[in-house]
């Protein structure tokens, strides 16, 4: 699909009235063709600009089979959403990695492109073998 196309389908999907919102989980983000994705990994920036509400935790439930497919995601993009403002009142960014070699290295990688959030203490990790 399309770049162009996938964000204009993500722009179709407006969480801004969702005033209420406390958490959100990205349950399926499939990096590998081996687990195709439930959403487009260019719509997670989108979906995120969109909250307006005080928002405490956002999950990530992502499937690699290869390290190098973290990298697939924007993550400075997503970095600089949550570092809006408005998001001041996250208090738990966790990123579930299903993958199976070293969980060191996923948890680096991880790290490396969530900087901000590490520091934070807010960033928590959970790297499942499978």
């Amino acid at each position: 699909m399309n770049s162009k196309l996938t964000a204009e389908i993500c722009r179709q999907i407006d969480l801004s009235h969702n005033v209420n919102l406390r958490s959100i989980d990205f349950l399926h983000v499939g990096l590998s063709s081996a687990y195709p994705s439930t959403i487009q990994n260019q719509c997670i920036p989108i979906l995120l600009s969109q909250i307006t509400s005080r928002i405490e935790r956002l999950r990530f439930n992502i499937y690699i089979t290869r390290i190098d497919q973290l990298g697939d995601l924007d993550w400075d993009a997503i970095s600089r959403v949550l570092a809006r403002p408005q998001l001041s009142t996250l208090r738990e960014v966790h990123c579930i990695v299903r993958y199976h070699p070293t969980k060191a290295k996923v948890e680096d990688v991880i790290k490396s492109k969530l900087p901000a959030f590490y520091a934070r203490g807010i960033l928590r990790l959970t790297v499942i073998h499978e």
